[in-house]
């Protein structure tokens, strides 16, 4: 079946375009978020905020692709990635995911505002930084999925892969070898080095169009999962089924083990 799926740049623009067309329009259809129960608002929030931004990063680099843009767009991408697994693991994780995930936020907070308070930052004082430590809740048991990307790869059946793909992106993104190298060209024989002014991109294109799709089907799956009475689920599995990907990430065995425990412990029933 793989040989049938097209994954090409053409292809896949096309899905990004179903999929922001269909996001536009449910947008308009269903301004609320209609949660299932058992499912807090604070978590709807949390799943929202990273779609939607997934959603917004990919509806603005768009019409750049079209006018020839290529590596120069690796860092949104990447951050388009980066939501949208954070999403899936916020979904599935258990009770326990959430709670993490904002005692890290509340930390970054804390550490911004001191960094500010050092830099003696216009506006920052004793009594804001003094506020920002209060609300950084106790920690969690997950603290280190929540601060760590890897780590909290780890808790997908998928997650080297996962990484991989992470580390593709962040390889063009932050200053490395990698970017350097797309800017030059040496020749083998005399070993002259010429320069580009635009990178060259050797078929990598498709690779990460193909990334978008799977970043735009994997958030918006994840905020699905957690919304009462979707009309979306079918589609996005269809269209994750034809990017040969489901469009619900499999958690690890032992991921799922400590999920079922985490819910057990929480009074909560655990999902099939």
């Amino acid at each position: 079946m793989a040989a049938d799926l097209d994954l090409g740049q053409p292809a896949s623009l096309i899905r990004v375009d179903r999929l922001l067309r269909r996001w536009a329009e449910r947008s308009t259809t269903e301004p609320t978020l209609r949660l299932r129960p058992g499912q807090g608002p604070a978590h709807g929030a949390a799943l929202w905020g990273l779609t939607a931004h997934v959603y917004a990063q990919a509806a603005r680099i768009r019409p750049l692709i079209d006018h020839g843009e290529g590596i120069e767009l690796a860092p949104v991408v990447r951050a388009m990635l980066e939501c949208s697994l954070r999403a899936q693991w916020l979904a599935q994780r258990g009770p326990k995911a959430l709670p993490s995930f904002l005692h890290d936020g509340a930390r970054q907070r804390l550490n911004l505002g001191t960094s500010m308070m050092q830099a003696a930052w216009v506006g920052m004082s004793a009594e804001i930084i003094e506020r920002l430590q209060e609300d950084v809740p106790s920690k969690g048991e997950l603290d280190e999925q929540a601060r760590r990307f890897e780590r909290m790869l780890n808790d997908f059946d998928s997650g080297t892969v996962l990484y991989t793909f992470f580390r593709f992106l962040s390889g063009l993104s932050h200053p490395s070898t990698s970017l350097i190298d797309a800017y030059t060209d040496t020749d083998e024989r005399t070993r002259a080095v010429s320069l580009r002014h635009r990178a060259a991109l050797d078929g990598a294109e498709a690779t990460w169009t193909w990334l978008i799709v799977l970043a735009l089907v994997w958030a918006w799956s994840a905020l699905d999962s957690v919304s009462s009475e979707s009309p979306d689920r079918h589609y996005l599995r269809s269209v994750a089924r034809e990017t040969g990907t489901a469009a619900m990430l499999e958690l690890s065995a032992e991921a799922k083990r400590q999920k079922f425990l985490d819910e057990y412990e929480a009074g909560r029933r655990p999902r099939t």
